[in-house]
């Protein structure tokens, strides 16, 4: 098995902490780099990472590679698992384009309709994540991959997340410290 994908991406990081405790190989590619982009060209039409290499499947898309390692445990998710994952995903989705406007220098300002939405949207879906975390609602699987989008978020300096949402300011800063995020920490 092997996963390619870098070590500062949020999804490719679900996927390294699903994999914890399972052999594989973990290639390094830096997708923002020009021979990074090239080489990930190789790989499969979507040009995104993480890829899961299982034999001869090659798996894209972080939400289906952790499916597909989910049911190779036995583990079926219930839709609202599914729905609370989704709306991470989104908040990720979401941050992710807004950082790409700003760094490719498209919109750097969030001023177009585009931008603007984007982040309505990574806002929307703070508020009810801020919700289901005081209230204790997000299952472990659930803080995993939310602690993956708020470390990130706080990595690459996106936008101020955590004033306004203190129970996940509190989960991300509690959590910092716990060995399988540790292992898995972003680098530059």
């Amino acid at each position: 098995m092997k996963l390619i994908g870098s070590t500062t991406s949020p999804y490719v990081r679900k996927v390294r902490l699903l994999l914890s405790n399972t052999e594989y190989e973990f290639e390094e590619l830096k997708a923002l780099t020009p021979e990074g982009a090239k080489l990930l060209g190789s790989y499969g039409p979507i040009k995104r990472i993480p890829i899961l290499k299982v034999d001869q499947l090659t798996i894209f898309d972080s939400t289906l590679i952790c499916e597909y390692l989910l049911e190779k445990r036995g583990i079926q998710l219930s839709i609202e698992e599914k729905l609370n994952l989704k709306l991470i995903d989104e908040l990720c989705d979401s941050s992710i384009m807004l950082f790409q406007q700003k760094i490719w220098k498209i919109d750097h300002q969030w001023e177009n309709t585009f931008s603007k939405r984007l982040y309505e949207r990574a806002f929307g879906v703070l508020k009810t994540l801020e919700e289901l975390q005081s209230r204790r609602k997000l299952t472990e699987l659930q803080e995993d991959w939310l602690y993956c989008v708020l470390d990130w978020l706080s990595f690459r300096s996106v936008y101020d997340w955590q004033e306004a949402h203190p129970a996940l300011k509190e989960f991300y800063e509690s959590s910092r410290e716990i060995e399988k995020y540790q292992s898995t920490r972003l680098e530059q």
